[in-house]
């Protein structure tokens, strides 16, 4: 087994030699970049504020619907079809035909809006 890894090493001495070789008197020097510590601290606190945005962000428009939500849902559902004169099974049914779901149960905040603004114009 050590010969093998003697070998494997031995190879990869000779194949970055022969790069070397290749190469030449060429040698390339880094890109340097002189930043001053406002400005690094700058940059740390706009990276700081962009991701805390994001994150509120995405939390609150791609959370579940909470217990009042649902209710106020479930209020908008039989007000509606108490005003239309109609059944509130078949104003839920036409709902969620409207919004592409199969049940109320598992939507998020941005379908909830969606639901109520819907729901609202139902209502004269």
């Amino acid at each position: 087994m050590e010969d093998r890894g003697e070998k494997i090493v031995n190879l990869a001495r000779e194949m970055l030699i022969s790069a070397r070789e290749t190469e030449g008197n060429v040698s390339y020097a880094p890109e340097t970049r002189n930043l001053t510590l406002k400005t690094l601290c700058f940059a740390m606190l706009l990276t700081a504020f962009g991701s805390s945005a994001m994150t509120h962000w995405i939390d609150e428009n791609l959370r579940p619907i909470n217990r009042y939500e649902k209710v106020e849902l479930e209020a908008l559902i039989f007000y509606t079809a108490r005003v239309q004169s109609r059944e509130s099974g078949a104003v839920r049914k036409n709902l969620l035909t409207k919004l592409s779901l199969d049940t109320l149960d598992n939507i998020d905040v941005n379908e909830f809006r969606r639901a109520r603004d819907l729901l609202r114009q139902d209502i004269p």
